[in-house]
């Protein structure tokens, strides 16, 4: 019997070392998967590429492409990794440009420059004036500590090829603020957004249910003629269609 004892605890040790082996190899396997030597890639405007990359190893080569529909005639691009300028070409698709990923995180920024006045589009979406409102996300909060706000504006520049997203947050009594430059042709995904959801009418609306302790006001900018709406009057999608523009704006400040 003693011999049976003796083969069932061998087994039985046997087992438990194999349980052990195993989850000492998850672990490794999960730390390795956490070092995997994987960098952050960040961007001043990551709207304006194409299918673009939020992280790479060191060593892997990273191909980016600026879309046509942010680039400006007559105008020059330099572009960046960190402070260095990344060479580029064109391709059908827009300005195509790669580099080899470094040991640590970057961040990719351009600057927009003009020999000569450029042919700017004309119409709703831009002006030649300096510091005209083009779109502004505004959003009041209600709580016990009192009222907070944030807000997102989107201003025309001198640059007819440039515009200034200035944000602002208030809370306690103050307000911060900080500014961010990005591509006229930024302005196009907005458009888009109000003219497909008709937001030009909705102060033909009744009058929404309002919204527990907040309020959201957009005001912005069409055919020279400035709009504003909000929470008060919607229709019944107007919350998914301001956070859509809420989105658009902070991915351009990011």
């Amino acid at each position: 019997m003693n011999g049976i004892f003796d083969i069932m605890n061998i087994a039985k040790n046997i087992f438990l070392g194999i349980i052990l082996l195993s989850v000492a190899a998850m672990i490794v396997l999960l730390f390795a998967g956490c070092s995997d030597g994987k960098y952050k890639i960040e961007y001043d405007n990551k709207l304006a590429f194409l299918f673009p990359k939020n992280s790479a190893k060191a060593g892997e080569k990273v191909t980016l492409i600026f879309k046509n529909k942010y680039i400006a005639a007559d105008a020059g691009y330099t572009f960046f990794l960190n402070d260095e300028i990344i060479d580029y070409t064109y391709s059908d698709r827009g300005i195509k440009m790669e580099f080899i990923m470094p040991e640590e995180d970057v961040k990719i920024s351009y600057m927009i420059s003009t020999a000569m006045s450029p042919d700017v589009p004309t119409g709703p979406d831009y002006t030649e004036a300096a510091d005209v409102l083009l779109i502004d996300y505004y959003e009041e909060t209600y709580t016990e500590e009192g009222k907070e706000h944030y807000e997102l504006v989107l201003w025309t520049t001198e640059d007819p090829l440039v515009l200034k997203l200035t944000e602002y947050i208030g809370t306690g009594g103050e307000e911060t603020s900080k500014d961010s430059f990005v591509s006229c042709y930024a302005f196009d995904d907005f458009l888009h957004v109000i003219e497909v959801n008709e937001m030009r009418h909705w102060n033909n609306l009744e009058e929404s249910e309002s919204i527990d302790g907040m309020k959201i006001v957009v005001k912005f900018r069409i055919d020279e003629e400035e709009f504003r709406v909000s929470s008060e009057k919607m229709p019944e999608d107007g919350m998914s269609v301001f956070a859509e523009i809420k989105r658009l704006l902070s991915e351009l400040m990011a």
